[in-house]
């Protein structure tokens, strides 16, 4: 249903007016790892040295998330479909007022158990960046926050692919990636004069937003030796010469999206508990292209980028094709 501007707030109190399909279907998820509780109810109330949280925040969906270390922590659900969570509908005034009350409730919450609670979840079918920006305050202020959206949730499902495309293009150069990742020993890469094994994640990795839909990521993978993530960049054989520009910014752009939301990433596709992703490392970036020579600019770009960010690492792989469908790829470190 279509709400008024500004009108998130007094859809929270009318039954039936805001979607939960997301909410539930992503708590459920969430209840799979941890065990989720209501939050005591003293805790909302004022004290002689703590104000009552207010109702702009608890008019949401809240719970305690409990039972893993490191991973525990307040969840924070927005009920709404993708049309029900726009700016025009929550609103900036809104967001102001339930930022301060999060931090507030997180801090009750972690003085209340005996246990560390760190984590801040948000969930919802999808955020725009504005909202994201608001978000990304409180993550100076906590330790971990994690949004988890539908669109993140559905890449579980990415492990199968589709059957190779007709002809060499784009799409059959991430198919034939993306296979070679899947093999118990991986795809192996030339980065920084050493070979690394890329296991398989994901693809079409919703990320940012677009002006319809998320902008994606190629080919998310992971180095098997250390478990850092790895966004995998491509431009197809026939690409243009301005798509191939883009190719630098497009990538970097992904890579600082995966560093934020490196957590959420993990408990989607990994589990806590799983082995394959290590958070504590960096993200690294790798370009691929078919083109013969790095763009000039793109060598700059890079010591640039790596003057802002010692920690950063960027890779350009050439690939070469060896005829026809049933073909294969020979990937080679580009180096200045």
């Amino acid at each position: 249903m279509r709400l008024n501007k500004d009108g998130y707030f007094s859809a929270l109190s009318r039954e039936n007016l805001l979607d939960m399909e997301a909410v539930n279907g992503l708590r459920k998820r969430l209840s799979s790892h941890l065990s989720i509780e209501p939050v005591p109810s003293e805790l909302y109330g004022q004290t002689k040295s703590q104000a009552k949280i207010t109702e702009e925040l608890t008019r949401l969906p809240l719970f305690i998330a409990r039972g893993l270390r490191s991973w525990g922590g307040l969840v924070v659900a927005f009920p709404g479909s993708r049309e029900q969570l726009t700016t025009e509908i929550v609103g900036t005034p809104y967001l102001r007022r339930i930022l301060y009350p999060i931090l507030d409730l997180h801090r009750r919450i972690n003085n209340h158990y005996s246990e560390s609670l760190p984590c801040l979840y948000l969930l919802g079918t999808r955020f725009p960046d504005v909202i994201l920006r608001k978000f990304r305050l409180l993550a100076n202020l906590t330790r971990h926050v994690i949004v988890i959206t539908s669109d993140l949730m559905k890449q579980t499902e990415g492990t199968i692919l589709p059957e190779y495309p007709e002809k060499v293009n784009e799409a059959w150069v991430q198919t034939w990636l993306c296979r070679k990742m899947m093999k118990p020993n991986g795809l192996q890469v030339s980065v920084m004069g050493r070979e690394i094994q890329l296991g398989y994640l994901g693809r079409e990795i919703p990320t940012s937003e677009g002006t319809t839909q998320p902008e994606r990521l190629d080919i998310l993978g992971f180095d098997k030796a250390d478990h850092s993530l790895v966004a995998f960049e491509i431009k197809g054989p026939n690409c243009s010469r301005v798509d191939l520009e883009n190719l630098f910014l497009q990538g970097l752009e992904h890579q600082k999206w995966l560093e934020l939301n490196k957590m959420a990433v993990k408990f989607v596709m990994d589990g806590p508990n799983g082995k394959r992703i290590n958070t504590r490392k960096r993200v690294r970036l790798i370009l691929g292209f078919f083109k013969d020579e790095v763009p000039k600019l793109f060598w700059e770009l890079r010591s640039q980028a790596l003057r802002n960010d010692r920690y950063l690492e960027i890779d350009f792989i050439h690939f070469v094709h060896s005829g026809g469908i049933t073909g294969s790829l020979e990937l080679t470190q580009q180096i200045e």
